[in-house]
C-alpha cells in the first residue's frame, strides 16, 4: 500500500508504521475465515495482465 513518496527523511504518512503491521494480520485472519472465488477474467493491456470491467469477487464464510 502507497504510504507516500520520497525519502525516508522527508513527508512520510503518520500511519505507515502501524498499517505495514495491521494490513499483513489482518489479511491473515481474513484469508483463514473467508474464501475468495475471483469471476472476472483477466486481459492483457496496458502495463500488464489488467481485469476487463473491473475484479468481481464473491466472498463466502469458511466452514469451522
Amino acid at each position: 500500500m502507497p504510504q507516500g513518496g520520497g525519502p525516508r527523511e522527508g513527508h512520510r504518512c503518520p500511519g505507515e508504521a502501524p498499517i505495514q503491521t495491521t494490513m499483513p494480520l489482518f489479511l491473515a485472519w481474513f484469508t483463514r475465515g473467508y474464501h475468495l472465488a475471483f469471476l472476472s477474467s483477466v486481459k492483457g493491456g496496458g502495463i500488464g495482465p489488467l481485469p476487463g470491467g473491473g475484479v468481481r469477487v464473491t466472498v463466502t464464510k469458511r466452514a469451522n
